[in-house]
C-alpha cells in the first residue's frame, strides 16, 4: 500500500487500484514495491523479455508498468501460442494447416459445394440471388 502512495505523490497512479494491488502483492516476492529481473524471471516465460513490462527501462517494473503489461496483453495470441505449444510438444502439428488427415487449414467445399454456388436444397446451382 506504501507503494501507492509513493505513486500517488509522484502523479502516476494505476488505472484500477485493487486490480494492480493484488497483482504487485503476488508477484513482488521481497515487498520492495517493484519486481526485480529475478521476481520477473519466475512469472515469466524464458522467451519473454523483462523490457515488454519494463516501460521506462530501469531495470524494475513498479505498478503501474505492470498493470500497462496486463492491459496490453492479448489473450487471444497467448492461446494460440500455448495451444501451438501444446500441440507440438504432444506430436499433434499444429493448429490450421498440419490436421492429421493431411488436409490443409482452411474451408473446403462443404456440404453444399462451398462458394462455388454449388445446387443447394430447394434452389438450383447458378442462380443465387435472383428471385
Amino acid at each position: 500500500m506504501m507503494w501507492l502512495l509513493l505513486l500517488a505523490c509522484a502523479g502516476e497512479t494505476p488505472k484500477y487500484p485493487a486490480v494492480a494491488e493484488a497483482l504487485m502483492a503476488r508477484a513482488d516476492q521481497d515487498g520492495d514495491g517493484a519486481i526485480d529481473a529475478a521476481e520477473y524471471a519466475l512469472l515469466a516465460r524464458a522467451d519473454e523479455p523483462m523490457a515488454t513490462c519494463d516501460g521506462n527501462g530501469d531495470g524494475s517494473i513498479d505498478v503501474v508498468e505492470l498493470e500497462d503489461c496486463f492491459l496490453t496483453v492479448n489473450p487471444t495470441r497467448l492461446q494460440a501460442e500455448r495451444r501451438r505449444e501444446w500441440m507440438t510438444a504432444n506430436g499433434e502439428g499444429s493448429p490450421g494447416g498440419d490436421a492429421p488427415s493431411g488436409k490443409a487449414g482452411g474451408k473446403s467445399g462443404g456440404k453444399y459445394g462451398g462458394k462455388s454456388g454449388g445446387a443447394r436444397p430447394g434452389g438450383k446451382a447458378g442462380q443465387r440471388g435472383r428471385r
